[in-house]
């Protein structure tokens, strides 16, 4: 079997806007309101903090993106760094367990606006949406990107609508309150254990500026182009991010927002909430509608991106050869398409949009914490004499990223829930989902 290549037609600024795209979704239109349920006012500091953790990592991509150019990068980048197949199989494998994971979530973010437009079950919304746009990026690259472009334009302009309208609200809420009326600066060691509590979880708002390393081998000058396209949407979104939540505290009070972040709420969504107050009825069921916009555009680059994880460890020999397959008319991998599609769909099935993006957060900073680490090794084999030892100034960014990541993996993630009828951490299902991992590696690579 003859196999294609990846023709490179993705230019520098479709690369940021593929990344503000993927990032600015589901985490803010729904996310925000059970983060404002959590720490109350102080909701934007979360951000803060999440922001800066994300960044660090996201330094850490970036070094190896200008490095190397790979699909499933994550697993690459594992396997320079620890020479090992087997851990760079569990790295890959946990790469597309955490976008799966993220799809479902996204997908689950449309119910919380849909229930205002429609009596549909949400259930057949969350799965019509992941089939109707996993047909979109079967239809090619561009055509994903063209469709991205369009609606992540439109969910800035109602974001950027939402502050500016906003704006004269700030000033009539203490922005220092916690969710009991505690003051951060009176109380700051007592509610910060409820700042990182709420960062683990809006933490997956910031999710996808690693997925621009998965369509290197698509993009022109990737070396160049991913790095600084990364590092530049995040920062964007970070900015975005932090107006948005001042204002939407400001507005609305935080338990209004949690509950209209929930799809059994009889609201149309928090942010649609916010334009309600800030602009009118007929503001909020517009919001609504750029929702969808918002949360589409990210699922389709999030099911894009998973496929070409899989594509990608097809092609190191960690999955079936036939994943690697490519649509000889669209330069699509569909069958690794397809195969993403049912799997999230199954995910989707969990139905509890909390459970799902804390499960998902929680992946990540284990998967993070890798590359972190991975960084660190690979410097000091890039650099042999300017790097004496894995400890120096050129690695303080992983270094901190590592300590941040496994610090929020291993105190946030202790909550548990029951799994047929047995209480577990949700920690364990890490565990599990690694140890699943190793029996797939033995069936896909070992007896090879």
């Amino acid at each position: 079997m003859v196999l294609m290549a990846f023709q490179k037609s993705v230019s520098f600024w479709q690369a940021v806007t593929y990344g503000v795209g993927v990032i600015v979704g589901t985490g803010i239109y729904t996310l925000i309101g059970i983060g404002a349920g959590i720490s109350g006012n102080l909701l934007w500091l979360s951000f803060i903090i999440a922001g800066i953790i994300a960044s660090l990592t996201a330094l850490s991509y970036a070094k190896l993106s200008s490095l190397f150019a790979k699909e499933s990068a994550e697993s690459f980048y594992a396997q320079k760094a620890f020479k090992s197949k087997k851990i760079s199989f569990l790295v890959g494998f946990l790469s597309l367990i955490v976008w799966v994971f993220s799809g479902a979530t996204v997908a689950w973010g449309l119910a919380a606006y849909a229930k205002a437009l429609t009596p549909i079950d949400p259930l057949f919304i969350t799965i019509g949406a992941i089939i109707f746009l996993s047909i979109i990026n079967l239809l090619g690259i561009q055509k994903s990107i063209f469709v991205n472009n369009i609606l992540t334009f439109i969910t800035l302009l109602g974001l950027i609508a939402i502050i500016l309208f906003g704006l004269p609200y700030l000033g009539q809420t203490n922005l220092l309150e916690g969710i009991d009326g505690t003051n951060l600066i009176e109380n700051s060691f007592s509610l910060s254990n409820t700042l990182f509590s709420t960062a683990s979880l809006i933490f997956f708002a910031f999710l996808g500026f690693e997925g621009l390393i998965n369509i290197s081998e698509e993009t022109k000058n990737p070396k160049k182009n991913i790095p600084k396209a990364i590092l530049l949407s995040l920062f964007l979104v970070t900015i975005l991010y932090v107006l948005i939540s001042m204002v939407a505290v400001s507005v609305a009070l935080p338990e209004e927002l949690y509950n209209a972040a929930l799809s059994s709420s009889t609201h149309s969504g928090p942010l649609a909430l916010v334009a309600e107050k800030v602009i009118s009825q007929s503001a909020g069921i517009l919001l609504t509608l750029i929702a969808f916009c918002a949360i589409s555009s990210t699922l389709i680059v999030i099911l894009n991106v998973a496929s070409r994880i899989l594509y990608g460890l097809s092609k190191q020999d960690l999955a079936p050869k036939i994943f690697e397959k490519l649509n000889s008319k669209t330069n699509t991998p569909w069958i690794a398409i397809f195969s993403i599609t049912i799997l999230t769909c199954l995910i989707a099935l969990i139905g509890n949009i909390e459970l799902l993006g804390s499960l998902c957060t929680m992946g990540i900073f284990l998967l993070f914490g890798i590359i972190n680490i991975s960084v660190i090794i690979i410097e000091k084999e890039f650099n042999p004499f300017e790097t004496k030892s894995l400890i120096n100034k050129n690695n303080i960014a992983p270094i901190l990223g590592t300590i941040f990541c496994f610090f929020m993996l291993f105190t946030q993630y202790w909550k548990t829930i029951s799994i047929f009828g047995i209480d577990l951490p949700l920690i364990a299902i890490l565990v599990i989902t690694l140890i699943i991992g190793r029996i797939l590696y033995f069936f896909f690579v070992d007896r090879k």
